[in-house]
């Protein structure tokens, strides 16, 4: 073996009582080890250190406004509809699944104006959605979680040689 894949549990990356620190430890290596961190979970990490809470913030609870009150899904369909909006609803967004917050961000940017007029109407005015700093971060937002999702479903993908899969990472690490 010369190299392992882990997700940074202390069972796995220990340095002493961790399979990584067993395998180091081991009087009988003659290639080095190489370790990663999964990528897959460097993604996630990345994701929670954006520092984009005012922008992700903002979103969740709006949709939260929009489709968890009992009075405004259904008029804001109504509103989507008469307006001939491309989309009919936005996406609730989980942060358990948080490679779901593309689809969710996508649509909220889509949808901005016509959040907002509906905001407004409801009596929640928010300011940021005239702000175009805010706007601009939420942009960035959605573009690197739809191209942090896009790699991650390539790396979960049918069986692929490592050279594909380095070609996957070096396309995202030259995008960002």
């Amino acid at each position: 073996m010369s190299g392992i894949c882990t997700d940074g549990a202390p069972e796995m990356a220990g340095k002493n009582t961790g399979l990584i620190g067993l395998f180091l430890s081991s009087h009988c290596r003659d290639v080095p080890l190489v370790v990663y961190h999964c990528v897959i979970h460097q993604e996630n990490l990345a994701a929670q250190t954006l520092r984009m809470d005012h922008a992700m913030g903002l979103v969740v609870s709006s949709v939260n406004f929009i489709r968890s009150r009992a009075c405004n899904p259904r008029p804001f369909k109504i509103m989507l509809k008469e307006i001939e909006c491309e989309y009919k609803n936005v996406d609730y967004y989980c942060k358990v699944r948080w490679l779901n917050s593309t689809k969710t961000l996508r649509r909220f940017y889509c949808l901005l104006p016509e959040i907002h007029l509906f905001m407004r109407n409801k009596g929640r005015e928010c300011n940021e959605f005239k702000d175009q700093f805010w706007i601009i971060d939420l942009a960035f937002l959605a573009d690197i979680t739809e191209h942090m999702s896009v790699v991650n479903l390539q790396l979960q993908g049918k069986k692929q040689d490592i050279s594909q899969l380095w070609r996957y990472i070096t396309a995202f690490r030259t995008k960002a």
